[in-house]
C-alpha cells in the first residue's frame, strides 16, 4: 500500500506545476501565446492549442520517408553508432534478465516516438528528447553487459570521457555584446505609423516586437498591435481599438497549399496594416495592394516592410544598421554568409562548391547588391561569376544598373569568368550605392535534368569588388 500511495504522492507533486500556468495567466496585461483561466483552458493547451491539427498528420508515406529517416540521423548524431549497438544489447539483456522494465521503458519509449514523429511541426527535434532519454537507459545497460569483465577499467575511463565531453561541447557563451535584435525591433517600430497592425509571419520577429511594445513600453501610446500568422479581421477591429492583443483562441492559423490563409482586409478600412516581405507573394495573389516602406539590414538579418495601401505609401527607407560599426565602407562582396546583409534582392544563400569557392546564385530576374563607398568618382567593378548552364541552353546575358542608371549588357561565357567594367563619376554618389544585374533567362537544374535542385537560376557570384582608378 506504501508503494501505490508514494506513487500517487509523486504524480500530484509533478502536477502541481501546472497551477503556474494558471497564475500566470491572471496576470493583467501580460502576453501569452496560450493564455490559461479555465479547465477547458488548460485541456486545450495540454492537448496541443492551435498546434492540434499538425497532431498525426502526414500520413504514413511522409512518416516513413520523412520524419523516421530524421529521427535516425538525430539519434545517431546523439549517440553515435556505437551508442546504437550498445543500446539495442541494453534492450536484449532488460528482456532477458528484468522483463518488467523492458516493457515499462520499451512501451515508453514507442508513444514517445509515435507522438514525435506524428507531430507536424517544425521545432519537432525538441520532442524527441524523452526517447533519447529512455535510449540513454538502454545504453547504460548495454555498456554495463558489455564491459563487465573490465568494469574498473571502463568506469574510470567513463568518467574522463564524460568531463572531456563536456569540457569540448559546453564552452562558455557570451551575448552580452550582441545587441542587434533590441535595435532590430526597435528600428521596425519606429518606422510604423500610429493606431497600426503588424502581421508577422515569423515567430521570434514576433516575440521581439511583442518584448518591446508589452515589456519596454515602445510607443505604447501609439496603439500599434502585432499578431503572429492571420488573424480573422472582424475579431482584430475591437482589439485594436481597446489596444490589447488578440486572445489565443480567437487567433486561426489555417493554411492553403503551405500559405498562410488570407482574410478580406477591405474590412480594416483606415487602419495602418503591415506586413513582412515573406507574405509579398501572397498578398499579390490576393490582389491586396501594397507598398514596401522599409528594408533593414542588421547582422545577417534582412526584413523587408509592406504596407496596405491604396495609394503610394510614401518614400521607400534603407536603413543598415551595421553602419558605423567597422562596416561603414564596403567596396568588396565576397557572398559569404558575413556579407549577407549587403545583397538587397533576388539572391539565394551562400554556398560552398567542390572548389571551395563560396558563391552565391541569383534567383530571380533582377537581383542587387549595395556598396558603400566614401566619396562619388571614376570606379573599376570587377566581378566573378557563371552563369547557370546546360546541354544546348541558350546564351545568359546580363544587363548592369549602377543606382538604377543603365551602364551596360554582358553576354556571358559557361564556367567561372572575371569581368571588369570601368564606371565614371556620373554614376556614383556618396554613401551607399545600389549595382543592379538583370538577366536574359532562368532555369531550374530539375527541369532541364541536371540535379534535384528545384530552385530557378541566373548567374552564380563568387565576387563583386569596387575600386577607385
Amino acid at each position: 500500500m506504501k508503494i501505490p500511495a508514494f506513487c500517487i504522492f509523486l504524480i500530484l507533486l509533478g502536477a502541481v506545476q501546472y497551477l503556474y500556468l494558471f497564475i500566470r495567466s491572471s496576470v493583467e496585461g501580460g502576453y501569452m501565446e496560450m493564455r490559461i483561466n479555465t479547465l477547458k483552458d488548460f485541456i486545450w493547451s495540454l492537448s496541443g492549442g492551435h498546434f492540434r491539427a499538425e497532431m498525426f498528420s502526414g500520413g504514413p508515406g511522409k512518416l516513413f520517408t520523412e520524419r523516421i529517416p530524421v529521427y535516425i540521423t538525430q539519434l545517431t548524431s546523439q549517440f553515435s553508432f556505437g551508442g546504437i549497438f550498445a543500446g539495442i544489447a541494453g534492450i536484449c539483456v532488460l528482456f532477458r534478465d528484468r522483463i518488467k522494465y523492458a516493457l515499462f521503458f520499451l512501451i515508453s519509449f514507442a508513444c514517445y516516438l509515435f507522438f514525435s514523429l506524428t507531430y507536424g511541426i517544425q521545432d519537432i527535434a525538441v520532442y524527441f528528447i524523452p526517447s533519447y532519454l529512455i535510449f540513454a537507459v538502454f545504453i547504460g545497460k548495454g555498456l554495463e553487459y558489455l564491459t563487465k569483465p573490465y568494469e574498473k577499467t571502463v568506469t574510470g575511463a567513463a568518467i574522463v570521457l564524460c568531463v572531456t565531453l563536456c569540457y569540448a561541447n559546453y564552452a562558455p557563451v557570451d551575448k552580452s555584446r550582441m545587441h542587434y535584435v533590441d535595435r532590430f525591433a526597435d528600428t521596425v517600430l519606429e518606422n510604423m505609423e500610429g493606431n497600426s497592425l503588424l502581421i508577422s509571419t515569423d515567430f521570434n520577429s514576433t516575440q521581439y516586437y511583442l518584448y518591446k511594445i508589452l515589456g519596454e513600453g515602445k510607443r505604447k501610446n501609439d496603439n500599434i498591435s502585432v499578431v503572429w500568422s492571420w488573424s480573422e479581421p472582424a475579431l482584430l477591429i475591437p482589439y485594436l481599438k481597446q489596444k490589447r492583443m488578440p486572445d489565443p483562441e480567437d487567433i486561426r492559423s489555417g493554411k492553403i497549399g503551405g500559405y498562410p490563409s488570407i482574410p478580406p482586409f477591405s474590412e480594416l478600412y483606415g487602419t495602418n496594416i503591415y506586413f513582412q516581405g515573406e507574405s509579398k507573394k501572397i498578398m499579390d495573389k490576393a490582389g491586396i495592394r501594397s507598398s514596401r516602406v522599409l528594408v533593414l539590414l542588421c547582422q545577417g538579418q534582412k526584413l523587408e516592410l509592406y504596407k496596405i495601401t491604396q495609394k503610394g505609401a510614401g518614400k521607400e527607407k534603407f536603413i543598415d544598421l551595421n553602419a558605423g560599426r567597422g562596416l561603414s565602407v564596403l567596396r568588396r562582396i565576397n557572398f559569404v554568409p558575413r556579407d549577407m546583409d549587403y545583397l538587397i534582392s533576388g539572391w539565394s544563400r551562400s554556398e560552398t562548391d567542390e572548389e571551395n569557392t563560396t558563391f552565391c546564385w541569383s534567383v530571380e530576374k533582377e537581383s542587387s547588391v549595395k556598396v558603400r563607398l566614401k566619396s562619388a568618382g571614376d570606379y573599376r567593378v570587377s566581378m566573378r561569376i557563371r552563369p547557370m548552364s546546360y546541354e544546348d541552353s541558350p546564351q545568359q546575358t546580363m544587363e548592369i544598373f549602377v543606382n538604377g542608371k543603365y551602364f551596360t549588357k554582358l553576354d556571358l561565357k559557361d564556367g567561372w569568368e572575371k569581368y571588369v567594367l570601368s564606371v565614371p563619376a556620373s554614376f556614383w554618389q556618396d554613401g551607399e550605392n545600389a549595382i543592379g544585374f538583370r538577366y536574359g533567362w532562368l532555369a531550374s537544374p530539375e527541369e532541364v535534368s541536371q540535379s534535384p535542385d528545384p530552385r530557378y537560376l541566373a548567374v552564380a557570384f563568387d565576387y563583386v569588388a569596387v575600386k577607385q582608378k
